[in-house]
């Protein structure tokens, strides 16, 4: 197991303030906070597909603004971004495994209301 901790992050508040909540853990524990974005490839899945390289842009985008804010939160913390194509809990709970931490928020932009953690959560735990 590396030394790393992992947030997950969506694009939401949430994902945000777990990222941020996992900066802080990462610096108590002089670990890598990795923030990983994982965005769902539809291509032959059914659905809605839409271009990877408009995915990987707004991913890369994403993931460039969390960082420079955790940065700037947290000056003391390394941090490296990932982004994936896939199920996010699948690359979620693959990360995790090769993490010290793994952290997730507790409501994404999923259509599921009503539950403490968000679906990719639930999937992950």
């Amino acid at each position: 197991m590396s030394r790393v901790v992992t947030a997950g992050i969506d694009g939401s508040q949430e994902g945000l303030d777990a990222a941020d909540w996992a900066a802080g853990e990462a610096a108590l524990r002089s670990c890598l906070l990795r923030l990983v974005y994982v965005w769902r490839d539809m291509a032959g899945g059914g659905g809605y597909a839409s271009d990877p390289d408009v995915e990987r842009r707004a991913a890369e985008a994403l993931l460039h603004a969390a960082a420079e804010h955790l940065r700037a939160a947290h000056p003391h913390v390394r941090i490296e971004t990932q982004q994936k194509s896939g199920r996010p809990a699948d690359e979620l709970s693959a990360e995790g495994a090769r993490s010290e931490l793994l952290v997730l928020g507790s409501r994404g932009f999923g259509g599921i209301r009503g539950f403490v953690a968000g679906s990719v959560s639930l999937a992950v735990l």
